[in-house]
Formats: C-alpha cells, sequence, structure tokens
C-alpha cells in the first residue's frame, strides 16, 4: 500500500508540473518566412490589350527592341513627293527620335528642336511630314509602344475576305506632332504579326481644313518581313485608299515601298549629325 501510495504521488507530482508548463509556454508561431503568398503575374505593360502584347513578342519582344539605340536603312520608291518616287539614307536615333535624311540632291533632318531641309524643291514633299512618317511606319508594332498611346481592342475585323485581331490605337493630348492622328491595326489572327494598319493623316499641310472627323483613313499593307537582330521589321508594303462604303481597302495600290539595308544598332550615332550643314 505505502509503494501505491508512493507511486500515485509520483504520477499527481508529473501531471501537476505537465499542466503547469502547458499554461507557461505559448503555442509555437508560424515563422513569418513560411507564410505562402500567392500572386498572379503580372502583364508585360498593364496599359497594353492582350492582343497587342501578343504582337510585340511576335514581333521578336519590346525587351529585345529596347537594347538597340539607332536605326539605319535605305528606303526605296517612296511615292507620295513632287518629284517623283524617293530613295534615300534614313537614320534614326531611337532614344530621343532624332533623323537625319540624305537623298539624291536633298538632305533634312530633325536635331531634337527644329526640323530642317536642304534644296526642299528636290524633296517635293513637307519636311516637317516626310521626316517621321518612313520610321514611324518600319517601327510598327513598337512605335505604339511609347509614352501617351491608348489602346482599344476591338476584336476580330474582316478586310479582303480575311478576317484580322484589330487595334485602334490614339493619343494622349499633347503627344507628339499630330495628337489626333489615329491608327488601327490589323494583326494576324494567329501570328498576331501586323499585316495591314489604316491611319489618318491630320498634319496641317494635308488636311486642307477638314475635322478630323471627316479625314479620309489611309492604308497600308504590310507584304512581308525581314529579320533583323532577332526582331521582325517590315520589309515590303503599299498602300491604298479606304473606300467608306464596304470599310475595306480600295482596289489598286496607290504605290509601294521597301525598307531594305536595315540595321539596329546598339550604339548611338554622333548628335551632330542631326544638325543642318552650315
Amino acid at each position: 500500500m505505502k509503494q501505491m501510495g508512493k507511486m500515485r504521488f509520483a504520477i499527481a507530482i508529473l501531471l501537476f508540473v505537465a499542466l503547469g508548463a502547458c499554461r507557461e509556454t505559448p503555442a509555437p508561431s508560424v515563422p513569418e518566412k513560411e507564410v505562402v503568398v500567392t500572386t498572379t503575374p503580372t502583364a508585360v505593360n498593364s496599359r497594353f490589350p492582350e492582343a497587342f502584347e501578343k504582337s510585340l513578342a511576335a514581333h521578336g519582344g519590346l525587351e529585345q527592341f529596347k537594347q538597340f539605340k539607332s536605326l539605319e536603312y535605305t528606303l526605296e520608291n517612296w511615292p507620295f513627293s513632287q518629284k517623283g518616287p524617293l530613295t534615300d539614307l534614313q537614320r534614326v536615333d531611337l532614344k530621343n527620335r532624332k533623323v537625319l535624311i540624305e537623298g539624291s540632291g536633298y538632305r533634312l533632318g530633325y536635331n531634337g528642336d527644329e526640323v530642317w531641309v536642304e534644296n526642299p524643291k528636290a524633296l517635293g514633299t513637307p519636311a516637317e511630314f516626310y521626316y517621321a512618317t518612313p520610321y514611324y511606319f518600319s517601327l510598327v508594332p513598337f512605335v505604339f509602344a511609347d509614352p501617351g498611346t491608348r489602346f482599344e481592342d476591338l476584336g476580330i475585323a474582316e478586310l479582303g475576305n480575311q478576317q484580322y485581331h484589330s487595334i485602334r490605337v490614339t493619343y494622349e493630348s499633347g503627344t507628339g506632332d499630330t495628337p489626333e492622328d489615329y491608327y488601327i491595326l490589323y494583326l494576324d489572327p494567329e501570328s498576331y504579326t501586323v499585316r495591314v494598319m489604316t491611319y489618318i493623316v491630320s498634319f496641317p499641310a494635308f488636311r486642307q481644313g477638314k475635322a478630323v472627323s471627316e479625314l479620309e483613313p489611309h492604308v497600308i499593307v504590310y507584304k512581308d518581313f525581314q529579320e533583323v537582330e532577332g526582331l521582325k521589321m517590315p520589309h515590303e508594303f503599299e498602300f491604298y485608299n479606304w473606300n467608306e462604303e464596304t470599310e475595306d481597302l480600295m482596289e489598286g495600290a496607290r504605290g509601294g515601298a521597301v525598307f531594305s539595308e536595315m540595321k539596329l544598332l546598339k550604339t548611338a550615332f554622333p548628335a551632330m549629325i542631326f544638325n543642318k550643314t552650315e
């Protein structure tokens, strides 16, 4: 009996100690580093619609494009000049969009402050319009990733009995020289490369006093592309008028042109080349 009493006393002591330990020791907490947070991957740029992001990727990717500081190409047979088709060498600073164009009997450029031209009669078209237009067409779709652009996904559209994914691009007030311009991109619904683009020209010399709503769209058709430093860049293209009644391009090209010998460079051109020769 005494032995049993000692055992009961020992058990009681152990229970008392265990209960006391339970009261004094707080429950263990999960270390902060062990907390798992689930997030949804963000888009490349939240202001871009998904179809436009796919187009950037189809043309080689925006990050790949951003590696380059300079663009150079020969523009062949630009059809919109009173002197006939123009062929010239064009250089563009991709970071600040300075431009130098050298053709037969004319030179023009943009030095960041002003547009200048030497021998405008040989050019046969307003320098303020010409200096920026060809390179803008050459940089599609990357040029629409510039600050100040706005997008509206228009979904599937049909042109010339073919279906495209269409996106409208407009500009915030104060963006560029002609913020009232707009473009509609027509993307191949499978590859998402840019195949057709409609646009208006709100440049004052061509506007003839019309309101933006009265301006007739023009059409550029990208016939093929060229691989340049891992990017799919425009090569040959044609221009068409827009048929307002059928909302389609009119038959018969107004003319075509070619971006040849295109180069993308990771070095910048010397700033002095963009200045007018004294």
